[in-house]
C-alpha cells in the first residue's frame, strides 16, 4: 500500500505535497511522486480530465498490480470526473488493462462536502495535517471556494 502525489503545475503545489507527506507518515504509508512540466496554468476550478489523470498515473507509476486506487472525489461538484458515472468509465478502462485486478474505489463519490468533513472530524482524522486553499498561499488565502468550505464546516462541526 502507498499514496502518490502528482504536481501537475498547480498553485497550491509546495503545500499540497508537505501536507500528503504529513498525511503519509501519519498513517505509517510510503508516499511517492511525480511531476510534470505542463504547458498551460491551472487556476480555480475545474481541470478537464485530472482526476482521469490521476488514477492513470497512480497505476502506472504505482506499481498496481492489483487492488484498489482510493480517490477522495464527492458529491456536490459540477464535475463528470466527480461522479459514478465516471468512476464506472474509469474502472472499465482499468479493469480492461490490468486484466480485472486494478479498480478504482471513491467511497464518497454519493456524499456531500460537509458530510465527508463530519465523518473525519466525529473520528478525530488529522484534517490538521491537509491543505486546501487553492491559491497555495501560506496561510490560506480565506477567499478561495475551498478555504470558505473549510471555515464554514469548521463552524458546522464543533464537537
Amino acid at each position: 500500500m502507498g499514496a502518490l502525489f502528482a504536481d501537475y503545475g498547480q498553485p497550491a503545489a509546495e503545500q499540497e505535497r508537505n501536507s500528503a507527506s504529513l498525511v503519509a507518515s501519519h498513517f505509517g504509508i510510503p508516499l511517492s511522486w511525480c511531476t510534470v512540466a505542463p504547458r498551460r496554468t491551472f487556476g480555480a476550478g475545474e481541470i478537464p480530465g485530472r482526476n482521469a489523470w490521476l488514477v492513470l498515473t497512480a497505476y502506472m507509476l504505482g506499481e498496481v498490480a492489483g487492488g484498489v486506487i482510493a480517490l477522495g472525489v464527492h458529491a456536490g461538484s459540477p464535475y463528470y470526473d466527480c461522479t459514478e458515472a465516471f468512476l464506472f468509465s474509469l474502472n472499465r478502462l482499468l479493469g480492461e488493462h490490468s486484466d480485472g485486478r486494478v479498480c478504482c474505489y471513491a467511497p464518497f463519490v454519493s456524499w456531500p462536502k460537509a458530510l465527508v468533513y463530519r465523518y473525519f472530524k466525529e473520528r478525530n482524522l488529522p484534517l490538521a495535517l491537509t491543505y486546501s486553499c487553492e491559491a497555495g498561499t501560506v496561510p490560506p488565502c480565506g477567499i478561495c471556494r475551498s478555504c470558505l468550505d473549510r471555515g464554514n464546516f469548521d463552524a458546522a462541526c464543533q464537537i
